[in-house]
């Protein structure tokens, strides 16, 4: 089954701050959503974003920094159908806030029962 990235949105808006939200997709089936917010104080990594194209995933790989993961809230929503999490990845130059929302019943929804033997 193929995993997908679908961007809702993806802009600038102030110099070295960016702001995305994208919907996470297996086999079509939509799963989770993640909004960010990226704070940018190196050149390099601005222009990576705003001119090269590069997706937050990939900015800390595309440009080599190591960052260090800080989980700052969890839980679950009042109906139950969905977890989420707020974190943070930080590195050289770089902080990114980020808010995830994924289906309660994600391994369900997702994996098809295996065949009985």
């Amino acid at each position: 089954t193929s995993l997908s990235v679908r961007v809702v949105y993806s802009r600038e808006v102030a110099t070295g701050e960016f702001e995305r939200k994208v919907a996470l997709l297996c086999g079509g089936t939509e799963f989770a959503e993640a909004t960010s917010r990226l704070h940018i104080t190196r050149a390099d990594c601005i222009s990576a974003i705003a001119d090269g194209g590069v997706a937050i995933g990939q900015l800390f790989r595309h440009l080599n920094i190591l960052p260090t993961f800080e989980l700052t809230a969890a839980g679950r929503d009042a109906g139950g159908e969905q977890i989420w999490r707020d974190y943070l990845l930080s590195g050289e130059g770089v902080v990114c806030e980020i808010h995830e929302r994924i289906r309660s019943d994600v391994l369900g929804a997702l994996v098809s029962p295996s065949p009985s033997a």
